[in-house]
């Protein structure tokens, strides 16, 4: 997930040093950024087997910006208990 996190912070136009801990501002990410961020985020959130994780991030990673804006409308929507299962079923297993 730091991975993820790491490869959003450097699309969006910042080195990586500006995670640090004693900062206060927030860091401004693209839309699209963002939103492939947070699917990972959704989708890794219960999972502790770390081939697993790494298995979503890769699959998260591979997919294009509208499979991302996709998959984060179905995980943020009623049903998105649902999604996130199926998402991680489809990319894990």
């Amino acid at each position: 997930m730091v991975d993820a996190l790491f490869v959003a912070v450097r699309k969006a136009g910042h080195q990586p040093s500006v995670l640090a801990f004693k900062r206060k501002a927030p860091i401004r990410l693209g839309e699209a950024e963002g939103v492939r961020l947070a699917l990972v985020l959704l989708a890794t959130q219960p999972i502790a087997k770390h081939e697993r994780v790494r298995a979503l991030v890769a699959g998260i990673n591979a997919m294009s910006v509208e499979e991302t804006y996709y998959w984060y409308s179905k995980c943020m929507g009623l049903d998105g208990n649902r999604a996130r299962k199926a998402l991680r079923t489809l990319l894990a297993d």
